[in-house]
């Protein structure tokens, strides 16, 4: 008599599986924000921390409505007050990249000060356009904002 293995059914939340669920998260949307429109598809870090089957998002106060997606650890608890939140910083930075610390607000501040040389952070930008190009999403410019869970695939949520 041959033993058959049995058939492992991957876990579903909202009759969606995680794999399901990540293409539909990381779908281009329109969204709307303080009475404008932006179409963007999130995205999602490369790097899965732990078992990844929880996935996280984390938006800025300086780009909204843009977020980012991110798989975690299953046990993660992102609202504890011991939460550090550089677990998902770092990864998200190192897979989109930051944006320049320093501001100027049009193409005149810009040449101003880079001719002053002032300024370590213009003075590696050839040309506003290119300056202006490291601000965009995906980019990350961190001064603060929102995380929290999308869906957790570790939890014993119903199937």
């Amino acid at each position: 008599m041959m033993l058959m293995k049995p058939h492992h059914m991957p876990k579903k939340i909202n009759g969606l599986t995680l794999k399901q669920t990540l293409a539909a998260e990381t779908k281009k949307r329109l969204v709307k924000h303080l009475g404008s429109k932006y179409m963007f598809a999130p995205v999602l870090c490369s790097k899965i921390l732990g078992d990844g089957k929880q996935l996280a998002y984390l938006g800025t106060i300086d780009q909204r409505p843009y977020y980012w997606l991110i798989r975690i650890d299953s046990k993660t608890d992102l609202q504890a007050d011991d939460f550090d939140l550089e677990t998902l910083l770092e990864p998200l930075e190192d897979d989109f990249g930051c944006c320049p610390e320093f501001w100027v607000n049009d193409a005149k501040e810009f040449y101003e000060v880079k001719k002053q040389r002032k300024c370590f952070e213009v003075n590696n930008y050839d040309t506003y356009a290119e300056y202006k190009q490291a601000h965009k999403y995906p980019r990350l410019d961190w001064h603060g904002g929102h995380w929290g869970t999308v869906v957790n695939f570790g939890q014993n949520n119903p199937v």
